[in-house]
């Protein structure tokens, strides 16, 4: 439907524009038009405004009208792809108390788990105080003061410059099943829409990007490696390529030596200490709820 009321703006300006040049050569026959300009015109996205000829108005108007009715109608009578046996067990899974559905990790498969299993594994997660530890009420209006406070401080950076919603909320945590995993352990994620550093976490995203991609041990990704082990050419006889995976990447970072890591990344003096500060508030006001 978008895709079909972008052609036929296209379509009603094409009308305007020969309406408009027409009317242009009968009252300026003399008038040459050097072909740079040509070029530019075709590339131009102006539309003659309405008003002109109250013919090409009303026809254009009925036009639409007409065509956006139909378009209407026709979603009215689409057939379903599902039966009504599908849809009515679809709706019936949705709203079951007893089960969560979820995406796996990792192949895209789709996972109904009990949600008393669900509950438990995410319990198992957040009961290790090492990463977590419970807060005794929601710090959103404390920690929006903190983060104002903070950017008023900056003399690089104005407020204007990162996006604070004007009712934050907490992060939200679940889980994705590891089914690939012996015991389907959840990998834990927390959703940040909406959330006090969101847009200062997009800020950082930004500033950090070029200097991250910019050290010699980045891989983009499993196309990036592979063209890397070309450029070795031929390894030496036993050789062993070994893989290494670290749990809990993220919660298993230091905070002090993963901001000192950034750091020693920026060779600017002002811009590492502001990402370092920046930096130091996201990562110790990072909070969010769970069920």
């Amino acid at each position: 439907m978008i895709q079909f009321c972008g052609d036929l703006e296209a379509y009603f300006r094409r009308l305007r524009l020969k309406e408009y040049f027409q009317d242009n050569t009968e009252q300026c026959t003399d008038t040459r038009v050097p072909s740079h300009q040509q070029h530019k015109k075709k590339n131009s996205t102006w539309t003659p405004p309405e008003g002109r000829n109250d013919s090409l108005d009303l026809y254009i108007e009925c036009f639409r009208r007409r065509a956006q009715a139909e378009i209407v109608e026709q979603q009215h009578h689409l057939p379903h792809n599902l039966s009504r046996a599908e849809r009515n067990a679809i709706h019936s899974l949705r709203n079951h108390p007893d089960i969560i559905i979820k995406e796996a990790d990792k192949g895209g498969a789709v996972v109904i788990m009990n949600r008393s299993d669900y509950q438990k594994e995410a319990a198992r997660q957040l009961s290790n105080t090492k990463f977590y530890r419970p807060l005794p009420s929601d710090p959103t209006e404390e920690y929006t003061k903190k983060l104002q406070h903070l950017l008023r401080t900056l003399p690089t950076l104005t407020p204007e410059e990162i996006n604070i919603p004007l009712e934050p909320r907490p992060g939200l945590f679940y889980l994705l099943p590891k089914i690939h995993k012996p015991g389907n352990p959840g990998r834990p994620i927390i959703s940040g829409i909406g959330t006090l550093t969101e847009g200062l976490s997009g800020y950082m995203d930004s500033l950090l990007r070029p200097y991250a991609t910019s050290t010699p041990s980045y891989l983009r990704d499993t196309t990036d490696f592979l063209r890397k082990l070309q450029c070795i050419g031929d390894l030496p006889e036993n050789t062993i390529l070994a893989t290494m995976d670290v749990e809990a990447l993220y919660t298993n970072i230091p905070h002090t030596d993963g901001i000192q890591a950034v750091r020693n990344t920026i060779p600017d003096d002002a811009t590492a200490q502001l990402a370092a500060e920046l930096c130091a508030f996201i990562l110790t006001h990072n909070y969010f709820k769970f069920d």
